[in-house]
């Protein structure tokens, strides 16, 4: 759909930006045997830069929603909740066509649903069920509950055996992805309460300061309850996990609040903008264009190579050596796809769901 955004919370569109470079970074390296460690997703306990990107983007979800449904306050809940589940139920078909694609030879592990967007569908409904239930006050405590709830469920898994990587994966990827999605929708739902906050407070360092303290009480919580809950990102999303990330994405995205609208700091920030005014489009170009370049290939028969590798190995490895050269590939990903939302931002074309 095309329009030109108006009066927008362009920190908003910023850190969404930034949110999707950084996933697009994370997931497309020239060579997966050589990434910096903070690339990668830890591999159970523990958190890397990684492991901060998603749970920032469902943070940016909230925030988002509450200035989407502030556009329809004058619609009944029932409207607004069929309108939601619209969308998610889009977001939940485009996540099944990027991970189906390219629709051959598919494997069970494409088979299952416990992708990126299918994780938000589902999500984004919880929260905002919750978000359209209650005031203020009771859906922080509702997300605190979900919270505590969840650890709970979790710990009758594998508290006994110390939370071990093996004992959860024999319950079933799609099992527990879906059963962890009320932890993720809390990022939403403390995304949806600072938006309210943001939209009804003078933009002054007060209101700043108590983002950022905000922020980092959650920080200091989430590693405070990591001593009995570890903080695992993987397949699990552990509670004290969710709540040390919403802290960190609150910090981040109030200096992007800072720097650009409330002291007009924005160049740095316009790449990332044109990221964020069309999120979904360009993310799902650069699944798909990623499966391709690992599809076809380059070469004769048994010496072929798939593209993916061949530029990798021809150009970013010879010019930076292993390890930096497959984060050149990475960069150049990002900015083939900074080049593709630019064109879409200069010809006022933005995508919505």
């Amino acid at each position: 759909m095309t329009g030109v955004p108006t009066d927008r919370l362009m920190s908003l569109d910023a850190f969404r930006g930034l949110s999707i470079a950084a996933m697009i970074l994370v997931n497309d390296p020239g060579s997966w045997d050589h990434v910096y460690p903070q690339l990668l997703h830890a591999e159970w306990v523990g958190w890397t830069f990684t492991d901060l990107i998603f749970p920032a983007f469902l943070f940016i979800v909230g925030v988002s929603m509450w200035f989407s449904f502030k556009n329809h306050a004058g619609e009944s809940r029932w409207a607004i909740w069929r309108m939601s589940l619209l969308r998610a139920i889009l977001i939940f078909l485009v996540g099944l066509f990027i991970s189906w694609f390219p629709f051959y030879n598919l494997s069970s592990d494409d088979l299952h649903f416990a992708h990126v967007l299918q994780r938000i569908a589902v999500s984004y409904v919880i929260a905002v069920l919750v978000c359209t239930s209650f005031g203020e006050r009771m859906i922080a405590v509702t997300a605190a509950l979900l919270l505590l709830g969840y650890w709970l469920y979790i710990s009758q898994i594998g508290g006994a055996g110390g939370y071990e990587r093996d004992v959860f994966f024999s319950s079933g990827i799609d099992h527990l992805t879906f059963l962890s999605c009320p932890a993720s929708a809390v990022p939403i739902i403390f995304g949806y309460l600072v938006g309210s906050y943001i939209d009804r407070s003078d933009y002054n360092l007060r209101m700043l300061g108590t983002l950022i303290v905000a922020g980092v009480a959650m920080i200091l919580v989430g590693l405070l309850w990591s001593l009995e809950l570890p903080i695992i990102k993987s397949l699990l999303w552990s509670s004290s996990y969710v709540l040390f990330t919403v802290g960190t994405s609150i910090v981040a995205f109030s200096v992007c609040f800072y720097l650009i609208d409330m002291k007009g700091i924005r160049s740095w920030a316009k790449p990332f903008i044109h990221f964020g005014l069309n999120p979904l489009f360009i993310y799902v170009v650069s699944i798909i264009l990623d499966k391709l370049t690992w599809i076809f290939r380059v070469g004769d028969g048994d010496s072929s190579v798939p593209v993916h590798t061949w530029i990798y190995e021809t150009i970013f490895r010879p010019l930076a050596g292993e390890i930096n050269g497959s984060l050149m590939y990475a960069v150049a990903f990002v900015i083939l796809h900074w080049a593709i939302a630019y064109g879409l931002y200069r010809k006022r074309i933005f995508m919505r769901v």
